[in-house]
């Protein structure tokens, strides 16, 4: 296992927040804004989406105040976390990432507008390490593809960010298409993260635990994965790239070698099948370390990871500020031997599209022990 790493560090998972709703509610349309302040007759309240573990989700160290959100104080957050290691860039997720996701679709594409407004107008003008993702209302395909282009020109935004299929569909159905066509007109890879709608995991009941619901999280990857490919995005758009995060990573040569398995059937049901399904994972698709998966023998998770090629596949992330948040060195010292330098900065470099830096811009005494 790799015993430690001086070169920069890129975050592909960061979680930032408002600090109160109201920090949202000043970039909304004044007829949304009463509507989510709850003064029309059954508007929503705007909020996040509660989790089933005990105490929440979040560090409970990365609380500044108990009555603020974590991760919503660039300060305290430049303290805990971004002034410990060599950060060459970090990519903000959202607290919950799916906050366009809401009841009512119209809604949900003005609070995602909002959103992104709001992003684009404070943390990412706090740090120059920061860089954005889109979020979209995917109930409403064509109003997703407009923000899209709209929000995606700002150079400082890197990936479009998709947390939930509010349709009941996997992302690779054709209803979704257009929104897949304007990332690519803009140069955007797809992250896919879970959270904040459980649409896909409830087709056989609805989870009643942290662990039900997470548990099989994977399976509703697979069918996200495996319909980009029968559905042909990858032949309509070869240019998408897609990073698959908090799913875990042991799944994916399990689905390799399922679909290539059935290869031969696959080409005679979809027409965008030209290539052994493998191949489509290994040029587009990236997953997130965390969570990495751990085994008695290190050595069991290496072959396994070799493989698949994991050591091009895989993009460092802390997850921060959840409880289940991955320190960078402690990650480094699980990986194999000469993979810490694709792992912790190169692969996420691939897939944003970003010239990787060289070890001189760094700051010696933050290197990794």
């Amino acid at each position: 296992m790799a015993k430690g790493y001086t070169g920069p560090i890129v975050d592909v998972d960061l979680h930032h927040n408002w600090k109160e709703p109201e920090d949202i509610l000043a970039y909304l349309p004044d007829e949304w804004r009463e509507y989510a302040r709850g003064e029309i007759p059954r508007g929503p309240r705007l909020g996040v989406v509660n989790s089933n573990l005990p105490g929440g989700t979040k560090r409970r160290d990365a609380y500044r105040v108990e009555e603020e959100p974590v991760c919503s104080d660039y300060g305290f957050v430049k303290e805990q976390l971004l002034d410990r290691h060599n950060w060459w860039r970090l990519v903000l997720s959202f607290d919950v990432g799916a906050h366009g996701n809401t009841q009512n679709p119209y809604f949900g594409t003005a609070v995602a507008r909002a959103t992104n407004e709001w992003n684009a107008e404070t943390w990412l003008t706090w740090d120059d390490r920061f860089y954005g993702v889109v979020s979209v209302a995917l109930a409403l395909p064509e109003e997703a593809a407009a923000e899209v282009r709209r929000a995606g020109a700002n150079d400082r935004i890197c990936a479009t960010l998709l947390a939930g299929s509010p349709l009941g569909r996997p992302f690779g159905d054709p209803v979704y298409h257009p929104v897949w066509e304007a990332c690519a007109e803009m140069g955007l890879p797809l992250d896919i993260h879970p959270g904040g709608s459980n649409t896909e995991r409830e087709a056989s009941g609805k989870p009643i635990s942290n662990i039900a619901s997470l548990a099989p999280i994977w399976t509703v990857t697979m069918h996200h994965l495996t319909s980009f490919i029968v559905h042909g995005v990858f032949e309509k758009w070869p240019s998408t790239k897609v990073l698959i995060k908090e799913h875990g990573t042991a799944w994916l040569p399990y689905l390799m070698w399922r679909l290539d398995e059935n290869y031969e059937t696959l080409k005679l049901e979809s027409k965008y099948v030209k290539k052994w399904p493998s191949e489509y994972i290994r040029e587009h698709v990236k997953l997130g370390t965390q969570p990495l998966e751990e085994m008695d023998d290190p050595n069991d998770l290496k072959r396994l990871y070799e493989s698949v090629d994991m050591e091009h596949a895989l993009c460092f992330a802390t997850d921060y500020a959840h409880s289940s948040f991955d320190d960078p060195a402690v990650i480094v010292r699980r990986l194999p031997d000469g993979w810490a330098r694709n792992v912790m900065c190169d692969n996420s470099c691939a897939h944003y599209g970003w010239t990787p830096p060289v070890e001189a811009d760094l700051q010696p005494e933050l290197a990794l022990a």
